[in-house]
């Protein structure tokens, strides 16, 4: 990539600035990106990736995970194009190999952004059979299967009695 002199390009602030940040999180120092874009000084390419990421932040999320957001979103692209020209090429051992790269870095990167954090849940639930209804069901089960055991007009053997009481 050639200088280019930030007052006079066409490229706006932002462009500018998102260009800083991915050559930032390629590796570069921030002189380095300040040289290969033109700035007068390493601290002006840092305040222009900055400005970019202050655009572009999330509500609550910090800085740091952002830059590690961003760089995880570009790896996962670049090893994308890869799988895919591997993939079109026939080298399946390769392309199998990027297939689970990108898999374990968007894994990583969905842990990173949050996305497996539980989410408390509220569950409210309303019960609305009473003790004597269940206890009058389980009555209605016993006699049907002393019915089905003992035969059609069974009654229950003497001293053998289903009771119960309701306290509420």
């Amino acid at each position: 990539m050639t200088a280019v002199d930030p007052a006079t390009s066409d490229d706006t602030a932002a462009d500018m600035g998102e260009r800083a940040f991915e050559l930032y999180n390629r590796g570069n120092t921030w002189q380095q990106v300040a040289d290969q874009l033109g700035y007068s000084h390493r601290s002006s390419a840092k305040r222009a990736a900055e400005a970019y990421l202050q655009r572009e932040a999330h509500e609550s999320t910090a800085t740091s995970r952002l830059y590690n957001e961003r760089g995880y979103m570009l790896l996962i692209g670049s090893m994308t194009s890869m799988f895919e020209q591997a993939r079109a090429e026939g080298r399946r051992m390769e392309a199998n190999a990027l297939a689970r790269t990108i898999g374990q870095l968007r894994d990583r990167w969905a842990r990173l952004s949050g996305q497996y954090v539980p989410v408390e849940q509220h569950v409210h639930v309303q019960v609305k059979s009473s003790a004597v209804v269940v206890l009058e069901d389980a009555r209605q089960q016993f006699r049907a299967i002393a019915e089905r055991e003992l035969g059609a007009a069974a009654e229950l053997p003497a001293g053998q009695v289903v009771d119960g009481e309701v306290v509420e």
